[in-house]
């Protein structure tokens, strides 16, 4: 009897140290750091030598080597990615890879790599039941808030007024030129029409999706950004 209670003693001392040494391991190559936090898979962006992360062929792989490890981490429960440069998080593609590309099926597989990683990501921590959210949908979450951080930078007086704000999201992030930028799609769509749309998907997500205070104002008052 007390032989077998030690040995379960130390098959649970075995079990915790294995726990804990696969919480506290993490994967360290060249752009990528990875390690685990209460359950959580932390996968930080760091390029060495460099002011900003920018999307390449070795960043991409050490990305997917990254993720690789945490997927198959049983104490990883979600994912998080964040970046180790205080003020960015991914510039943008390499231009020099991108100006070697002969083809348009080249530049098609860079993006295509990268999208199947997400992938990857969505269909190993969607939780169970959950029902993937329409294309639609997710452009319409996507673009929202980068209209409402351009809103913002307004507000608080980043920026001196919306043409500024257009002209540097058209040309610094490649915001839809055909749209005008941030501020004539706020004109063009309706600022209250912005404002409900966000305030829906503030109550199924959260407070991400909260309107600026500016859009609101405007939307109270009928004033145009552009005008």
């Amino acid at each position: 009897m007390l032989h077998g209670f030690r040995s379960f003693k130390n098959s649970v001392r075995n079990v915790r140290h294995l726990r804990n040494r696969i919480c506290t391991r993490g994967l360290t190559n060249e752009h990528c750091h990875t390690s685990i936090q209460n359950g959580v898979g932390i996968l930080k962006f760091d390029t060495p030598d460099s002011k900003v992360n920018v999307l390449n062929e070795t960043f991409s792989k050490d990305c997917q080597e990254a993720f690789l490890e945490l997927r198959d981490n049983p104490a990883a429960s979600s994912i998080v990615m964040i970046s180790g440069k205080p003020d960015c998080f991914i510039a943008g593609a390499d231009i020099k890879m991108l100006a070697a590309c002969q083809t348009k099926e080249e530049i098609m597989a860079l993006s295509k790599g990268g999208q199947e990683m997400m992938q990857q990501i969505l269909n190993r921590y969607r939780t169970p039941g959950q029902a993937a959210p329409s294309t639609e949908d997710v452009q319409w979450r996507t673009y929202l808030r980068s209209v409402n951080e351009a809103a913002l930078c307004l507000q608080e007086e980043i920026i001196a007024n919306p043409v500024d704000g257009n002209i540097g999201l058209i040309f610094g992030i490649g915001h839809c030129p055909q749209r005008g930028g941030p501020f004539q799609f706020l004109d063009t769509y309706g600022a209250q029409s912005f404002v409900d749309k966000m305030h829906r998907y503030e109550e199924q997500l959260g407070f991400r999706f909260e309107p600026a205070e500016i859009v609101i104002d405007y939307a109270k008052s009928g004033k145009k950004f552009m005008h």
